[in-house]
């Protein structure tokens, strides 16, 4: 059909001779702005002779054949050469901060982690490995820069971050936290090590990176602080409870909650069936605070951490809110009873 358009129906084409233009081979990043200046022309007449270029500059470190205007290839060769090296760089510096990835530094700035990487400066750069407070050379387009070369605009900055110990209440789960601050489940598992488990307990200190909405109205919800849910008006019975377990768990006498249940046969609890609880029952708090932490290890379970801290398998997991067929994982903070 292209060798023969005339036979298929196709109008004969009509061949024309393409604009002359000249070509330079560069052999380091050439911002366009500053090569349009050189020969007297501009950013998007440069662009659009070098559709290649999908970036504002040529790539770093490699060799380039740039496309100028017909005529100008001498005006830039004597006019880069006189460039002061420092005007050259148009880059940015950007300072590693707790969490970042060089993948999620490259989408910020709009660039790749290949072009961050082929920054001469950035040559020892570990892109699996950032520190805090590390430097990284990032090839961007300077700020005078973002009205004309669109697809290189830096976001603007992201919403002020402050990081907050939450107390995990009876009832939270990791969805929950994350939906009040204003983050992600995956953020919080990342910033606490929660990585083999989403399982937390009531009285576990969670760090949290709070990202919710600017204004005086987040001043406001920083200065208070967050008031206790209200007690709760049902229990999902789980697996093993009885229910004097449930009535002890709200300080409730037996007889109470089956009072509030009648008809509920409570040697015949199933798990998922929901006991109501009288109007103001909440889930006994510790008077005491006396216990110590303990990070759980490798190989540790419930029994061995209980005997190695001379207290019993039950209140071990009275303290934590656990029952016997909990699963606890390394990393995990664990409280101790004394006394």
């Amino acid at each position: 059909m292209a060798q023969d358009k005339e036979s298929f129906g196709f109008d004969p084409v009509e061949y024309r001779d393409l604009d002359p233009v000249d070509s330079v081979l560069v052999m380091e990043m050439v911002d366009l702005k500053i090569a349009a200046n050189l020969v007297e022309s501009d950013y998007q007449t440069l662009k659009a002779l070098n559709p290649a270029l999908i970036r504002w500059a040529t790539p770093p470190e490699d060799s380039t054949w740039l496309i100028l205007p017909d005529g100008s290839a001498g005006k830039f060769i004597e006019g880069w050469a006189n460039v002061p090296p420092e005007q050259k760089k148009r880059q940015t510096i950007h300072v590693v901060k707790h969490g970042e990835t060089l993948a999620g530094i490259a989408r910020k700035y709009r660039t790749t982690v290949s072009d961050i990487c082929g920054v001469s400066e950035n040559k020892k750069l570990k892109p699996n490995r950032l520190t805090v407070g590390q430097e990284i050379i990032i090839p961007v387009a300077p700020d005078d820069y973002k009205e004309s070369a669109v697809e290189y605009q830096v976001e603007n900055s992201p919403p002020r971050q402050k990081t907050v110990n939450y107390k995990v209440r009876r009832g939270d789960n990791l969805t929950s936290i994350a939906r009040k601050f204003g983050t992600t489940v995956s953020a919080v598992k990342k910033e606490n090590n929660l990585y083999r488990s989403s399982t937390i307990h009531p009285g576990q200190t969670l760090v949290i990176r709070s990202s919710r909405g600017g204004g005086s109205s987040e001043k406001d919800d920083d200065d208070k602080p967050i008031p206790d849910p209200p007690p709760p008006e049902w229990h999902k019975v789980q697996k093993g409870e009885t229910m004097s377990e449930i009535a002890s768990k709200y300080g409730l006498g037996l007889s109470v909650l089956q009072r509030a249940n009648p008809g509920v046969d409570p040697k015949r609890l199933k798990v998922g069936q929901k006991l109501k609880l009288p109007t103001g029952s909440e889930p006994k708090r510790e008077t005491s605070p006396q216990f110590v932490f303990y990070t759980v290890r490798r190989g540790d379970t419930i029994g061995k951490i209980a005997q190695k801290y001379g207290v019993s398998e039950t209140k071990l997991l009275e303290a934590n809110d656990m029952n016997r067929r909990t699963v606890i994982h390394p990393g995990q903070k664990i409280k101790i009873p004394q006394g």
